[in-house]
């Protein structure tokens, strides 16, 4: 989970972005269904070299929906 409310800011505004970004996720699905997709690709039998373009592929159709 996002935490912000604890960092240091640049600025008041960099904050408010932030915890507006942190109230998104957290009201959204999204946390959740990255989750799943990382126990997916845990699960499988032989991980990729680099697993990064299959996450980043099947997290961006998941991001699009919210």
């Amino acid at each position: 989970m996002l935490c912000f409310s604890e960092m240091e800011f640049v600025t008041e505004d960099m904050k408010q972005r932030l915890l507006a970004v942190e109230n998104y996720v957290q009201q959204s699905p999204i946390e959740e269904q990255f989750k799943l997709l990382c126990t997916e690709l845990l699960a499988a039998n032989e991980l990729p070299y680099n697993p990064y373009p299959w996450l980043v592929n099947k997290f961006q159709v998941i991001a699009q929906r919210y």
